[in-house]
């Protein structure tokens, strides 16, 4: 798709060695890239969380609006929260590590668009196709075990 080939380049060649040296793991790799939109008839709100499934994340508001958008807090304390300031060009890009608590809220009538890209080091990926692994091979053998039974009762 043409989306997935104007991005890809800027991601991998720009966006992932920049947050190599910030994060400074070398072994980082992207784990998910996606475009994102926040529709204005849709939740205004989206609540402070982090990102654990992933090392770091950089945010690329797409439709930037002062006091709209990406907000930061500390834990769950809403009244720490404030805004990220991003310029208007849609040029700025926030990146953040797994545990920094971070929300969306959006003014009445902002369609807020953005790009999100989730990194983990290589190792981080490895460990988690094996677990994966592990519970398909888990569940097979339970069916397995399940289809025996009923066979046997037959």
């Amino acid at each position: 798709d043409l989306l997935a080939l104007a991005v890809k380049p800027i991601v991998e060649e720009r966006l992932l060695p920049y947050m190599m040296d910030i994060f400074k793991c070398s072994s980082l790799c992207i784990a998910q890239a996606m475009i994102r939109r926040y529709a204005p008839s849709d939740c205004s709100m989206y609540p402070l969380h982090k990102d654990q499934n992933a090392w770091g994340t950089a945010v690329i508001d797409l439709t930037v609006l002062p006091g709209s958008g990406l907000f930061v807090g500390v834990c769950s304390d809403l009244e720490s929260c404030f805004f990220v300031p991003l310029d208007e060009s849609g040029t700025d890009v926030v990146v953040h590590g797994w545990d920094v608590s971070h929300g969306v809220k959006l003014d009445k009538g902002h369609d807020r668009i953005s790009l999100i890209v989730w990194v983990k080091s290589t190792s981080q990926s490895a460990n988690m196709e094996l677990a994966l692994l592990q519970v398909a091979r888990k569940r097979r053998e339970e069916r397995e075990d399940i289809m025996n039974s009923w066979s046997g009762a037959r």
